[in-house]
């Protein structure tokens, strides 16, 4: 692996730590009439990631970004594997430096649907 690769994936492991840690102590864990959510980046609060456990019991997300209603009317809800393969499939053909999974975080998730 490339020093630039490890860079990244350290940068990612680092940033999921410090959120789900954060949903553990409840300081992002919010709910409204979309349900439940959680803010991918602490310091930004126009974006929300909402999750659910589909019947099945999957978990499944859905992101919110204020003032593009088209982002949550476009997109339904989400398996955390089918976000994975669009990910990877973007980075590989748009942006190799793309890193959407850092909002998808399936440890924030299961901590905030711990008690559904």
């Amino acid at each position: 692996m490339y020093q630039r690769e490890k860079f990244l994936l350290a940068c990612d492991q680092a940033h999921n730590i410090i959120a789900t840690e954060a949903v553990l102590r409840t300081e992002m864990l919010m709910q409204d009439e979309r349900g439940l959510f959680y803010y991918p980046d602490p310091t930004n609060h126009s974006s929300r990631v909402y999750v659910r456990r589909a019947d099945n019991g999957e978990i499944e997300f859905r992101l919110w970004q204020e003032g593009i209603p088209e982002v949550w009317e476009r997109h339904p809800w989400l398996p955390h594997d089918v976000l994975k393969d669009a990910a990877a499939l973007y980075q590989k053909e748009r942006n190799k430096d793309a890193r959407q999974m850092r909002l998808y975080d399936l440890n924030v998730a299961k901590a905030l649907l711990k008690d559904e």
